[in-house]
């Protein structure tokens, strides 16, 4: 059971669905009665009868973690003891959204303001879970990749070298070292099988070497130069053929787009903790594999145990028991007070926490399930000893607790997987992939700079925007580690009017003179006479021949043939174009201006998903200042308007759309992020540069007719 969330007055939050969902059983809570016979007031020999709510609502979560059929997953929150249903709470079979209310915490046992929360899963959705139906995680091969998300960890196994730094200082020494033929330069060589964990979080990268159950083995962090904030910049650098699958690699620990890495065998170095030092490991080498917390694996204590066959609630898993026998060497499982004294262990209970375990329903309810699960109690041998009497009283209450016959939920068998709520909520928290209806909610329904001047985009409309992008622009979150709340409100609000919310790839006006009415022509924005045929394209619109240019060295896009026609036919076999803009501060024109061909056709960043999505997340990450700021640096300070007016400058200058960046930004963070205010919409100003910027927020949900 767990106690419902107070905030600072004291007051108890109502209960809300974790995710978005159908509502597929609903029970009202019974009036509390007075008479001690009641099932509901149980009694308990210390302080005799107290009232345990019965109110009950069960919501199915369909959902994704990634791509394909195989990581489109189902899983069921159980919420009992709930005293009140919310009077808004949808009928059966209606759908729920994340944060809407489901009613109020009750009683158990007398004890006020509690639940009991459960998440469980249907037997066959366990290998979409966790990418595998066995206790521990197959190391025959690598990890899944229809998910990939949280740390990813690379498999060492028994027999690898850890080299000397001072060894890999020229691509000679780093060839010599991976042969062997630099032998005094090994400092160790393992004789188990080890993980390496790569953790990358506001900006760092922490490495950390585990045992295959478990024991951490070592920790370090990546030097300065080489954190999460450079990683493009390093990938340049040491895969100067390859840079985009070099930065995949260095992220992932694996190449996950569709770049290949040149040479094949390029190395991944990095210092490696051992017991008793550090050293240097090539992660790339032949025989490693890679996984990622998306495996939920066993050295990070997952494990899946299903070999309790008994049927009823006592636990009598030998594998549960092995695990607690290797945490607490004292255990015994036939003494319950040894029993008691490992639950109370700290060590131990971080352990069980992590098991997804397949076992019955608790609220079956009918005489025959009940037996099968409680009957025990009345024997002695089996540490029970309960008389009829009583054993009749408990009956009864199991029986009102229940619902599982009336709920007969179709693809929910009674026997199911149950995993800790709380763990699972935290380790999916770290996939950050969206599914359609999830990125749908997030484009506003009414937009506009106030609320007499309102644009609406309708559900239809919103999906059909994303729908060619979700899983590209999923994987190019993903890639640049745009995972965070923060990173994707802040990476969202900005595409947004890069995009005009996701309706185009192009420069609107396609940096074209306009007419006025008068018939004379004019450029809408100066810059435009200058950049011309490199207009912008993609979900952050690069600009400017120097961008694209950097584009295209990092995904190593092939030059065009002497006789190709560029779409733009501005862009011709001899034509010049400026890098950036020429223009001093006083407007004069003092750059140099080149020639682009033979180098890629710029609208195949407009026309190809892949490649309008992925450009955003590279100019995302390597946007600079010169003093290691990229974009998601900034996004890791906050969603204070101050951190938004930052990316925006970044982004696009600062000055067109910089309120409507910051409406954006709070809009979205209303539906992604986890603060529950209702205000239907919110006005504010911004100072930012000296400027004052009026800011209005429609809050109307994105919502299915």
């Amino acid at each position: 059971m767990a106690p419902a969330l107070a905030d600072k007055a004291g007051q108890y939050e109502p209960v809300r669905a974790i995710a978005d969902g159908v509502v597929v059983y609903r029970r009202t809570p019974t009036p509390i009665s007075t008479d001690e016979d009641h099932a509901l007031n149980f009694y308990k020999a210390t302080v005799g009868a107290r009232w345990t709510h019965d109110g009950v609502v069960v919501i199915k979560h369909d959902t994704e973690i990634g791509e394909g059929e195989t990581a489109r997953l189902t899983f069921y929150s159980i919420i009992q003891h709930l005293s009140s249903l919310d009077e808004r709470l949808p009928a059966k079979n209606q759908r729920i959204w994340r944060k809407d209310k489901i009613g109020t915490a009750g009683s158990i046992y007398g004890e006020p303001n509690r639940i009991h929360f459960e998440i469980v899963a249907a037997p066959n959705q366990i290998q979409r879970i966790s990418g595998r139906s066995t206790r521990r995680l197959p190391t025959t091969r690598g990890g899944r990749r229809d998910a990939m998300f949280g740390d990813s960890y690379v498999r060492l196994p028994a027999g690898t070298r850890w080299m000397r730094e001072v060894l890999f200082r020229d691509d000679r020494h780093q060839q010599r070292a991976a042969a062997g033929e630099l032998g005094p330069g090994i400092v160790h060589t393992s004789t188990e099988t080890l993980y390496v964990g790569l953790h990358y979080e506001q900006g760092d990268c922490a490495i950390t070497t585990y045992q295959e159950r478990g024991a951490v083995v070592g920790r370090t962090f990546t030097e300065p130069e080489q954190t999460e904030y450079n990683l493009s910049t390093i990938a340049a650098r040491r895969y100067p053929d390859s840079p985009s699958a070099g930065y995949e690699l260095l992220r992932f620990g694996v190449v996950t787009g569709p770049d290949a890495l040149n040479p094949a065998d390029a190395a991944h170095w990095r210092q490696v903790p051992y017991a008793g030092g550090l050293g240097w490991v090539n992660l790339n080498a032949q025989g490693i594999f890679v996984y990622s917390d998306a495996d939920m694996p066993d050295w990070r204590g997952w494990q899946l145990i299903d070999d309790d066959t008994e049927g009823d609630v006592r636990c009598d898993s030998a594998a549960v028991e092995e695990t607690v026998e290797s945490r607490f060497p004292d255990f015994l499982p036939q003494d319950a007070i040894g029993v008691i004294a490992a639950l109370t262990d700290e060590t131990v209970r971080d352990v069980l926490q992590r098991m997804a375990c397949l076992f019955p329903t608790e609220w079956a309810d009918t005489e025959q399930q009940i037996d099968a699960r409680y009957a025990w109690v009345k024997d002695p041998a089996k540490q029970g000893g309960m008389d009829q009497d009583d054993y009749s009283k408990l009956k009864r209450l199991i029986k009102t607790l229940g619902f599982w016959t009336e709920a007969a939920i179709a693809d929910l068998p009674s026997t199911h997987w149950h995993m800790n709520p709380r763990l699972f909520i935290c380790h999916f928290r770290k996939c950050g992939w969206m599914s359609l209806s999830e990125l749908s909610q997030l484009l506003p329904r009414r937009h506009g700079n106030s609320a007499n001047h309102l644009n609406e985009i309708n559900w239809e409309k919103a999906q059909e925007r994303f729908r060619r992008y979700q899983i590209d622009l999923n994987k190019t979150m993903r890639k640049y580690g745009i995972v965070s709340q923060a990173r994707r409100i802040h990476f969202l609000a900005q595409s947004y009017i890069e995009t005009a919310l996701w309706s185009t790839m192009v420069e609107i006006g396609r940096a074209h003179q306009q007419r006025r009415r008068d018939g004379t022509l004019y450029w809408p924005a100066p810059a435009m006479q200058y950049y011309l045929g490199f207009y912008g394209r993609g979900a952050m619109q690069l600009t400017w021949a120097a961008n694209y240019d950097g584009y295209g060295n990092f995904r190593k896009f092939p030059s065009v043939d002497r006789n190709y026609q560029y779409s733009d036919t501005r862009i011709t076999r001899t034509s010049t174009h400026y890098w950036s803009d020429p223009r001093d501060g006083n407007g004069n024109v003092v750059g140099q201006a080149k020639a682009w061909s033979p180098r890629f056709d710029p609208q195949q960043i407009a026309d190809d998903a892949f490649n309008a999505c992925d450009s955003a997340g590279y100019y995302w990450v390597a946007k600079s200042t010169g003093h290691g700021l990229n974009i998601n640096r900034v996004a890791d300070g906050g969603l204070d308007s101050n951190s938004v007016g930052r990316a925006s400058v970044l982004v696009n200058g600062g000055g067109y759309g910089f309120a409507e960046r910051q409406a954006y930004a709070a809009y979205i963070n209303r539906y992604l992020g986890d603060a529950t205010s209702t205000a239907a919409a919110a006005s504010f100003v911004v100072t930012y540069s000296g400027h004052n910027h009026n800011v209005y927020v429609d809050y109307t949900q994105q919502r299915p007719h």
